[in-house]
């Protein structure tokens, strides 16, 4: 059994696939609140990828490394 009401809500949603937690930023959800400020740190300006070409900054190394391929074009 569960410990208390909590975790058994948290355990409901793996099979629920609710999501309560919404980041403010991108609307991104999470099932638990962990996740969500895990997530929230990928928005501070310590984890910013910055072009060195333009100057336009982007949240993850994926989309800096597909906007350089627009300056190679």
């Amino acid at each position: 059994g569960f410990s208390d009401n909590y975790h058994l809500k948290r355990h409901i949603r793996i099979h629920t696939g609710e999501k309560p937690f919404q980041c403010d930023i991108c609307e991104k959800q999470y099932a638990e609140k962990s996740l969500l400020k895990k997530h929230i740190k990928t928005h501070t300006l310590e984890n910013i990828f910055h072009c060195q070409v333009c100057g336009e900054d982007f949240f993850d190394y994926f989309h800096l490394k597909i906007h350089l391929e627009s300056h190679i074009a």
